[in-house]
């Protein structure tokens, strides 16, 4: 796998409909910032809340403001209702619409953050890793 492809910020969805700019405001080619597919080998570990989903008022104060994921963890943001900002801001400074049906996932030490952009904002968190080594191995 490339590093390039490790430091992009990717979505799951075929076509990425939301749109995305860069945070000079200058549109962004969709295909370079968000449709690159979950890798396939790796295992979800935990959940954000662990049942239910963040509305408005709920949303953790680190999932606003600056924050990344350690090397080898990965984030699926699946918005269940309304409309969730994400913004990248390391290494490229880009800005992505999440609704229901586009799930956004954050790379490993790519730095992000998130802003409702609805009232009615509902969404949790997934968190992936890779698969541990068979000890068979």
């Amino acid at each position: 796998m490339s590093r390039s492809f490790l430091t992009r910020i990717v979505a799951r969805s075929t076509y990425f409909t939301g749109g995305s700019r860069s945070l000079s405001g200058t549109p962004t080619s969709a295909r370079a910032g968000v449709l690159q597919p979950l890798p396939s080998h790796m295992q979800p570990y935990k959940r954000l809340p662990p049942t239910g989903t963040f509305v408005k008022d709920t949303i953790p104060a680190g999932l606003r403001r600056r924050h990344n994921l350690r090397e080898g963890t990965w984030g699926q943001l699946n918005v269940v209702r309304g409309r969730l900002l994400f913004r990248t801001l390391e290494p490229t400074a880009e800005e992505f619409e999440l609704s229901p049906g586009q799930p956004g996932t954050i790379e490993p030490q790519v730095y992000h953050e998130v802003e409702p952009l609805t009232d009615d904002i509902e969404f949790f968190v997934v968190f992936h890793k890779l698969p541990e080594p068979n000890a068979a191995d």
